[in-house]
């Protein structure tokens, strides 16, 4: 889904930022996102932090399992 409109800037992108534990500014940077209009903006941050709340659950759960593993 295309998020930014004037910069055509995907969720996809966003999200990968997101992973990578990038923020707003390197999005900025390198796509200027919400340089033009801004109406992206609210639902880039958005995306953003659920994103990396959601690779926080991952991480956590994977790790329960690591343990669970090596207790046996």
């Amino acid at each position: 889904m295309i998020v930014c409109v004037c910069n055509r800037i995907s969720s996809r992108t966003i999200e990968a930022y997101a992973r990578e534990g990038l923020g707003l500014d390197a999005l900025r940077a390198d796509y200027g996102l919400a340089n033009n209009c801004g109406q992206c903006l609210e639902h880039a941050l958005e995306m953003m932090q659920r994103t990396r709340e959601d690779q926080s659950l991952y991480t956590q759960s994977a790790l329960i399992d690591t343990v669970k593993i090596a207790v046996g």
